[in-house]
């Protein structure tokens, strides 16, 4: 049996994301395709798999990607799917497949996982002064909706950037913590 299922996780959210695919598999269904904003479950045992995600260092066909790739494939974990560069991953419960094995791999994901909204956010807020400008010597209604949603896309995108920041924060006095 099959079931579909539209959800939306902001960037920061990757780690609830995480947890529901799981819950998911507790409740006897495995994440078998990925879209945006779509998550395709086939039946399997209640507890059967373990899901991860993770940003890729790399894009999906780069070499170094592909080589990790296979490296988790002799290692007993698949790849469900990918969105951008975040890769699906799923292995049988019986396999000891943690993809993040200590603080430190952790904190290096979420530096992969923070450049995307950092560069959006700046990205953004190079091109607003511009919008603005132009909304200023048109004054047509275009110009206004294309100014609110960059400034709009800059607010999501720096919040994204604060929340990530924030968990990267925890991890770093955890480590030390724990040093």
């Amino acid at each position: 049996m099959r079931r579909v299922i539209h959800k939306v996780f902001p960037i920061w959210s990757f780690d609830k994301e995480e947890r529901w695919l799981n819950e998911m598999v507790a409740q006897g269904w495995a994440l078998d395709d990925v879209g945006f904003c779509r998550y395709e479950f086939e039946s399997c045992e209640p507890g059967e798999y373990v899901i991860g995600l993770e940003m890729l260092e790399e894009r999906l066909n780069h070499p170094k990607s592909q080589d990790y790739l296979s490296f988790l494939k002799e290692t007993g974990v698949e790849l469900v799917g990918t969105i951008f560069r975040w890769a699906y991953l799923r292995s049988r419960s019986d396999v000891d497949s943690v993809l993040f094995s200590d603080t430190d791999s952790l904190i290096r994901h979420m530096d992969r996982v923070i450049t995307l909204p950092g560069m959006l956010t700046i990205a953004m807020m190079l091109m607003v002064p511009n919008q603005v400008t132009h909304f200023m010597n048109n004054r047509d209604t275009g110009s206004l909706v294309v100014m609110i949603m960059s400034i709009g896309v800059v607010l999501l995108m720096a919040y994204a950037f604060v929340r990530i920041h924030v968990k990267r924060q925890k991890l770093k006095k955890e480590r030390v913590l724990h040093e």
